[in-house]
């Protein structure tokens, strides 16, 4: 684990002790975490969803990524958990779930999934039901967004770094503002601002000129900008996975 933004080990092991406690509550024996919001608050890896990709957790040991081979060494940077399981693109990932979970992930018989997931999709979950017709699946959608809601301190100063970069940028993309001037020139200026503060990326935000009420979630233009314009900018910097927003005209 050396990610320039990622947790101490610690702040990982309280969460996955939290997250074993609403295991015990629910009588599973292992949980299959698939959205990226929990995959991160777990294991400090923010994966894309281009394939199916599953964590899985057992009531003791590591949890075990099963991912692409392509995403092994980004997810052994920032996590603190080394079991990973590498599927080359050609294999049916969701079958390599399955013959993960039967290989090593703990007692079958009831398996706690998110149900409000994402990438999770019906046809995915009807494979699952198959593969495994002696298992219960258990919904704990609603216990995931539960373990999220208090966050710690570690966390706390992400949000506060992530909204000082907003701060900034929105200040350094006021300043810029002139007559002459295209939405795509803000853009740029708050963009590069993020990039340059730290922010994990430089995608900014819906930033747009127009009027009325219902503009605000508009399109990047090319037209220069005229005096008495409305130039509307929402700034959505991400900071070590945690994001702060900041809207203003």
């Amino acid at each position: 684990m050396s990610g320039a933004t990622t947790f101490e080990r610690s702040e990982f092991e309280a969460r996955l002790a939290r997250f074993r406690e609403m295991m015990a509550r629910h009588d599973l024996g292992l949980v299959l975490i698939d959205r990226a919001e929990f995959l991160a608050w777990l294991t400090g890896y923010d994966a894309s969803g281009t394939r199916y990709r599953a964590l899985l957790v057992a009531c003791d040991g590591e949890p075990v990524l099963v991912d692409r081979t392509l995403d092994a060494a980004p997810y052994l940077e920032v996590s603190p958990y080394n079991e990973h399981v590498s599927i080359d693109d050609s294999t049916d990932m969701l079958g390599a779930v399955v013959a993960t979970m039967q290989a090593r992930g703990g007692p079958l018989d009831r398996v706690g999934i998110d149900g409000a997931s994402y990438n999770l999709h019906v046809t995915g979950f009807r494979a699952l039901e198959a593969a495994l017709p002696a298992t219960t699946w258990v919904d704990l959608s609603d216990d995931l967004e539960a373990l999220r809601w208090i966050k710690s301190p570690a966390e706390i100063e992400r949000l506060r770094h992530a909204s000082g970069i907003a701060d900034t940028a929105m200040a350094e993309t006021i300043a810029s503002a002139a007559p002459g001037m295209t939405e795509r020139d803000a853009a740029v200026t708050a963009s590069s601002a993020f990039v340059r503060l730290g922010a994990d990326r430089g995608e900014c935000g819906p930033i747009t000129a127009g009027t009325g009420w219902d503009f605000l979630h508009g399109h990047t233009h090319d037209r220069p900008l005229e005096q008495g314009d409305v130039l509307h900018m929402e700034l959505v910097p991400w900071f070590g996975g945690y994001s702060a927003r900041l809207m203003r005209n």
